[in-house]
C-alpha cells in the first residue's frame, strides 16, 4: 500500500515498525532506532530509517500519555502502550530526549 497519509504511522514502513515494537516487552527496539540514527550523522538519513525514527518518536509520545491519532493502524501499538503503562514501564529520560531531539548528539553543527 505504501503511504496513505501524513501522520507518523500512516505508511507501511512505520506500521511494520510499530508492529515489531508491539510484539516486544521492552524498549530495546526504540533505543536501537535512535542509536542507528545517531550513527548516520546529520548529513543524510535513509528514508526507511526516517520512517522508523518518526514512528519511534510517536510511540514514545504515546508512552508519555500524548496519544496522537488513534485508529485501526495504531491499535496494536496503542494496546502495547497501555500494557507498558499498566506495568509502570516507561522510557528513560535519555530515550525521551533523543525522541524529542534534545539530545546533544542530535544538534546540528553549523555548516561552513
Amino acid at each position: 500500500m505504501g503511504t496513505w497519509g501524513v501522520d507518523s504511522l500512516e505508511n507501511d514502513g512505520a506500521c511494520d515498525y510499530a508492529s515489531e515494537v508491539a510484539s516486544s516487552t521492552d524498549f530495546v527496539r526504540l533505543e536501537a532506532t535512535f542509536d542507528r540514527l545517531l550513527k548516520q550523522g546529520t548529513d543524510y538519513v535513509q528514508a526507511a530509517d526516517a520512517e522508523e525514527a518518526i514512528a519511534a518518536a510517536d510511540i514514545i509520545a504515546r508512552l508519555r500519555g500524548r496519544f496522537g491519532k488513534r485508529d485501526a493502524y495504531t491499535e496494536s501499538i496503542d494496546k502495547w502502550v497501555e500494557q507498558m503503562q499498566r506495568r509502570k514501564h516507561s522510557p528513560s529520560e535519555a530515550l525521551v530526549d533523543q525522541a524529542l531531539g534534545r539530545s546533544p548528539e542530535f544538534r546540528r553543527s553549523p555548516r561552513n
